[in-house]
Order: structure tokens, then sequence, then C-alpha cells
């Protein structure tokens, strides 16, 4: 009975270290307002398996406008190469499913970003955003490593 019960807790505490050292399921990019668009808004980046899912919603677009939105390489204060395109915003959201898992868009070198108008992808870099927010970078779980347990 002991070998059994000892065999299941380590089981369960083989489960929990697993679940502490997972990749994020989810993460929130508060999109901010550029170029003086007062459009603000979030970003949820939700794991969907080996995907990530991507809800975007944003205040201050006119119901009827349609706003490119991508995920960029750099920052918001420069955005560079469009990495990953997503669906339009329109009316003020956007659902888009990209077959890549969430791990790989923490490398903390990734924005959320939201263009003006179709036209303006290829306009004047500065001239263009009108929201955009910061993919935080992953950071591992260290409270496990202080746990008490010997290393």
């Amino acid at each position: 009975m002991r070998i059994l019960l000892l065999g299941a807790l380590g089981s369960a505490l083989l489960a929990v270290a697993a679940d502490a050292a997972a990749p994020p399921r989810k993460i929130v990019v508060q999109l901010q307002p550029q170029n003086g668009s007062g459009e603000a808004g979030t970003a949820l980046l939700l794991a969907v398996g080996r995907s990530t899912r991507i809800v975007i919603v944003v205040a201050g677009e006119a119901a009827a406008d349609t706003q490119p939105a991508n995920l960029h390489a750099g920052s918001c204060y420069g955005v560079e190469a469009i990495r990953y395109g997503l669906s339009a915003v329109r009316g003020g959201s956007s659902t888009t499913v990209l077959g890549i898992p969430l791990e790989r868009l923490t490398t903390g070198r990734l924005v959320v970003d939201i263009q003006q108008s179709p036209a303006s992808l290829h306009a004047a870099k500065d001239a263009r955003s009108v929201s955009c927010g910061s993919i935080p970078r992953a950071q591992p779980d260290h409270d496990s490593a202080r746990d008490g347990s010997p290393t």
C-alpha cells in the first residue's frame, strides 16, 4: 500500500513540476495608440495545441474601417519586416489562428502592429501605424527552483 501511495505522490509531483515549467498558455499585449490615432486595445495570444489564436480588440476605430494587422520584427518605435500576417481589424476586432506555437512568438522581438489602411502598408514607416504593442519575452518559472528541494 505504501509503495502504491508513494508512486501516486511521485506522479503528482512530476505533473506539477512539468506544469510549472510549461510555456505560457496565454499572453495579453496592450496596444497603444500610434501617430495620434486614439486607437488603443489588447491582443490576446492563446496557445491552442501547436497553434496560436490571436484576438485583437481596439477602441477608436471607425466601424466601417478595415485596417491590416501583422506581427512585425522590431519595436513599436521602429517596426521592421512583417513576420506573420494577421486577419484585418474590422469594426474594432480581428481573430487569427497561426499554425505556430505560442512559445515561438515570445522571443521579445515581435510586435502586434495595426496599420491605418491597406494602402498605408506601402507608405512611410512612421505614418502608417495606428496601434502597436510589444509581445513580451517568455520568462522562465524560477519559483520551482525555490521550493526547497535539493538541486
